[in-house]
């Protein structure tokens, strides 16, 4: 493991030969200075991990091709840089021998590299996070191993910095250019803007967060269903209800808790019927304890008034 600051060697940069033709490119011009650059190398399945060096001439080229995170001491941007005290803390996981997808024949011994950026800025930490996953085949003609890590490491930084762009911008973006972009064809524009839009307690935007319960992309699916719970407008119930599905018990459970969150009559008649019988025992149990929660509440609401005479 190594660990280390990168405050230095920005004359490494250099332009990666990757056409970034991702959403972030396309945004404004503004850009974000990183107050603090922090990256940590770890050891994968082989137990080797890439040098850090090499790791550290990745980053610097992959942040300049990217254009709108600025790393510490950046001469050229530091004036159309926003201060905000945003700190970058990289993990770089790996090499492993990449697995072919189901159907997928096998390409030589393929490297796969994984990233982790999480950026903070004060008082905040973990609130900006994005992976991205990078593979190459080393090839003796084109340089072996140390070619094939370079260009994992380009893809990985470049899918994770795309997104990392995406999440800051969602924040600077006014409540209806984030609800547009809950029908985005990229799925991380929605789910961005559902997660910002959920930060805000933007109960507007409720009717333009139902149709996600459907959403092709699973994670957006649960997304919904939290955003739904947390902006705690009861008469989403029965749409909830529609999303407990018996073939993905964990998004089910969600389903179930946002319904007892939520409550009301008709969440706690169904919840009772369900906790008495589902073929899912794990759904049935989890009907079971927001009945309970429930009710706990129900019975502290009509505690209050009695004890307030």
């Amino acid at each position: 493991m190594h660990s280390f600051g990168l405050f230095q060697g920005l004359a490494l940069c250099f332009a990666v030969g990757l056409a970034l033709g991702s959403t972030a490119c396309k945004l404004n011009e503004r850009h974000w200075k990183l107050d603090q650059l922090q990256v940590e190398v770890l050891a994968g399945e082989s137990g080797l991990a890439p040098q850090r060096e090499l790791v550290e001439k990745e980053l610097l080229a992959a942040l300049k091709s990217e254009g709108h995170l600025l790393p510490p001491k950046s001469p050229a941007f530091a004036k159309r840089a926003t201060g905000e005290g945003l700190s970058l803390r990289v993990t770089v996981t790996g090499p492993r021998v990449a697995t072919p997808k189901p159907g997928e024949a096998p390409v030589g011994q393929a490297l796969e590299l994984e990233v982790l950026l999480s950026l903070s800025r004060k008082g905040e930490f973990g609130k900006f996070e994005a992976a991205g996953l990078g593979s190459a085949v080393p090839e003796p003609a084109k340089g072996g191993r140390e070619a094939a890590l370079r260009e994992a490491l380009a893809e990985a930084f470049s899918l994770a910095l795309g997104s990392q762009v995406l999440m800051l911008e969602a924040t600077a973006k006014e409540e209806p250019t984030l609800i547009a972009d809950l029908h985005a064809e990229d799925f991380r524009l929605r789910d961005f803007a559902l997660r910002e839009l959920t930060e805000r307690g933007a109960k507007g935007a409720v009717r333009a967060i139902l149709p996600l319960l459907n959403d092709p992309e699973r994670v957006i699916r649960l997304r919904a269903i939290g955003a739904l719970e947390r902006l705690g407008d009861a008469r989403q119930v029965p749409a909830l209800i529609e999303a407990v599905s018996p073939y993905d018990p964990p998004l089910a459970i969600s389903a179930v808790n946002a319904v007892g969150a939520l409550g009301g009559r008709e969440a706690e008649a169904y919840l009772s019927t369900l906790s008495m019988g589902h073929p899912n025992i794990a759904i049935q149990e989890a009907a079971g304890r927001a009945l309970e929660a429930l009710e706990k509440r129900s019975a502290l609401s009509a505690e209050r008034p009695r004890l307030s005479k």
